[in-house]
């Protein structure tokens, strides 16, 4: 996306629709036609630039989708990613339910092998903890789309944490009492092991240095 703002800034430069320091300074009555214009006119590039990053991962998409079993058209909405990766509700006419299409970042790779990628996940949907995965590959995920909201502090702690207690704390249970899915090694190993290969990128150009130190640190917390 910083390719693409660059860009954008470039194209915007030469078309005229970048102000210099000078004009930015200049009163507004005083600037031609144009020159008003250019803050929309770089917006509008920009919010571009933002869509075609947003597909990039279409045809990808589409490929997911398939194996999913949903042939027809689809309207793409992206999610929040969570850590690092690219998340998608993708709304397909053929189906009632929306679905949800994770597709895994290079940090999200450096925390285990392919084969290991999006196992718990299946393994909680099969246990009813969680959403239903359609596809795991070793690159992305589908998944149902299950909508809700996130539970903040003062969610968990209202009514004398009453929500935390009964609806909580059982499912908590039930998730950790769950067998460690494979190709997984056994818990506590596979954190461990999630741990050592990040921290084993370490001076790999591909991945940023600063994330990957604090990824490994929350983990080890």
């Amino acid at each position: 996306r910083a390719a693409s703002a660059r860009a954008v800034f470039e194209l915007a430069r030469r078309q005229g629709t970048v102000l210099s320091s000078a004009q930015r300074r200049a009163p507004l009555g005083s600037m031609s036609p144009l020159r008003r214009r250019a803050p929309a006119a770089l917006l509008l590039l920009t919010l571009r630039a933002d869509a075609l990053a947003t597909t990039r991962h279409d045809a990808h998409i589409r490929a997911l989708l398939d194996s999913a079993g949903v042939g027809g058209s689809y309207e793409l909405t992206e999610l929040e990613s969570g850590f690092c990766n690219d998340v998608y509700r993708a709304d397909c006419p053929e189906i009632a339910t929306p679905l949800v299409v994770k597709i895994f970042s290079d940090m999200a790779k450096a925390r285990c092998d392919g084969p290991c990628r999006g196992v718990v996940d299946r393994a909680v949907g099969e246990a009813g903890l969680g959403p239903r995965i359609l596809v795991r590959t070793d690159d992305a995920l589908v998944a149902d789309f299950v909508p809700g909201a996130t539970l903040g502090e003062a969610d968990v702690r209202r009514d004398g944490c009453k929500l935390a207690i009964s609806e909580i704390a059982p499912k908590l249970r039930q998730l950790h009492a769950l067998a460690t899915p494979p190709p997984l090694p056994d818990a506590p190993a596979a954190l461990w092991r999630g741990v050592d290969a990040m921290l084993s990128r370490c001076g790999d150009a591909t991945i940023s240095q600063k994330v990957l130190a604090r990824e490994a640190a929350r983990m080890r917390r």
